[in-house]
């Protein structure tokens, strides 16, 4: 069964720099229907701290789904989406692992 999960900020370092995780779920419609709760698609953005401040570093491509949950282990990023498959009402879950390469 999904959980329900409210997405987390997280503070990483990454050699001598740091990097901000930032958790994206993709609503059906956009902001065009914004009562909508249906979450079709997830991501992850990730954000370079800079002295300036915050710049976008890379995103993770989207995924069917919403984010579950997401955790970055040294080169390794770890990202779980949930789906409901509409035609026979099962929920599927899918585990990412991405190899974070300098």
């Amino acid at each position: 069964e999904p959980l329900n999960y409210r997405g987390r900020l997280q503070l990483v370092l990454h050699g001598d720099k740091k990097f901000l995780f930032v958790p994206k779920n993709y609503r059906l419609g956009g902001n065009l229907l914004s009562a909508a709760i249906y979450v079709n698609d997830c991501s992850l953005e990730i954000l370079q701290v800079s002295e300036e401040g915050l710049e976008k570093f890379a995103e993770i491509k989207k995924q069917r789904g919403y984010l579950a949950a997401y955790q970055v282990d040294g080169s390794m990023i770890y990202m779980a989406a949930v789906q409901k498959d509409n035609l026979s009402g099962k929920v599927i879950s899918t585990l990412y692992i991405y190899k974070w390469n300098d």
